[in-house]
């Protein structure tokens, strides 16, 4: 399969809707948030999420959007050397195609574009494959919240990782 990875617009929101709430409904265990809690959001809202200071990148095989990630820089004068990548989710269809590396090749070139030194994620202690993916683009785990999750009633840890753009021995790239 062929995918070109671009930055997402306002326009797409519709796309990017569609693609955030299957991902919320078909994983669970994989987001903060819920499909309860997002199918709701209106338009404006959805327009504003990816027009606003996030990063929003998708992954496109011909016209449909297949999957997607996005990064947030944190904000403060003390921590702006930090950003977070939040919110991956690839289509079955684009899983073991290479399109989850590549997005996340495209969030850290990002991250270092914007002067970044460190990418933050967490990940469920169970999503084998999600975990391996972010070991492999060169993540590292430094910690692992106790139940950081509950989806359901049902408890999740989730590891806690991190990424140093400005370590030279770097070979993820």
């Amino acid at each position: 399969m062929e995918f070109a990875i671009r930055r997402l617009t306002g326009q797409e929101w519709a796309e990017y809707r569609d693609l955030r709430l299957e991902g919320l409904k078909s994983a669970p265990d994989a987001f903060g948030s819920s499909y309860e809690q997002e199918v709701g959001t209106t338009e404006a809202q959805w327009r504003e999420k990816l027009s606003g200071d996030r990063a929003f990148f998708g992954a496109h095989a011909g016209d449909q959007l297949i999957g997607s990630v996005n990064f947030l820089r944190a904000t403060g004068v003390k921590v702006e050397h930090r950003g977070s990548l939040l919110g991956m989710y690839v289509r079955p269809e684009g899983r073991g195609t290479g399109c989850a590396a590549a997005l996340v090749k495209r969030l850290i070139a990002h991250a270092r574009d914007v002067g970044v030194l460190q990418v933050h994620l967490t990940v469920g202690a169970t999503n084998l494959p999600a975990l391996r993916l972010y070991q492999a683009a060169g993540f590292e785990i430094y910690g692992t919240e106790p139940r950081g999750l509950m989806v359901e009633q049902r408890p999740i840890d989730e590891h806690l990782m991190v990424k140093y753009l400005d370590r030279q021995e770097d070979k993820h790239e």
